[in-house]
């Protein structure tokens, strides 16, 4: 991935969410398809990879990096649908998650495609909002003196010549 265009990077993580939707699919329909879901888990995999690079590729725009993160979520989640699916009731609620997963890829690859062509009206990395810091209940503890040196409270001040 060294060597690729932002175009080359972005066709490839269409391409790679389309087919992890319909590897969903497929799952959904049996849910006992080992080398599907290993498909599936590499996609997730790759699409992550792929995300973090386009975040990089276009200057720190740190949209893309959310997807890139919530793709190792979707993976764990994935996993623990298929590994609690031996009863015939866990089989059943694992084939609604996997449409529904499948949905959810799809609607994903169409916010990249928006991400991809829609303007930003900035110039320069796109940064995350920046949170506000901690509320204090109380003043802060330290005293202020003349020199406009702030030394902490329960700290003896001993002046020059003492």
């Amino acid at each position: 991935m060294l060597n690729y265009t932002e175009a080359e990077l972005l066709d490839e993580l269409k391409d790679n969410l389309r087919q992890a939707a319909e590897e969903c699919d497929k799952i959904a329909i049996h849910p006992f398809r080992g080398f599907v879901y290993d498909s599936m888990r590499k996609r997730l995999k790759i699409i992550e990879k792929l995300c973090n690079q386009v975040g990089k590729y276009r200057d720190g725009d740190c949209r893309w990096f959310p997807i890139g993160l919530s793709m190792n979520a979707v993976h764990n989640k994935a996993g623990d649908w298929l590994r609690n699916t031996q009863s015939k009731e866990s089989r059943d609620k694992a084939i609604p998650l996997f449409q529904k997963l499948a949905d959810n890829l799809r609607k994903l690859h169409f916010q990249v495609v928006e991400l991809q062509f829609k303007a930003t009206g900035r110039i320069g990395p796109i940064l995350p909002k920046v949170l506000e810091g901690p509320h204090r209940q109380n003043r802060p503890v330290q005293v202020k003196l003349p020199s406009g040196l702030l030394i902490p409270e329960g700290v003896r001040y001993n002046a020059p010549g003492e």
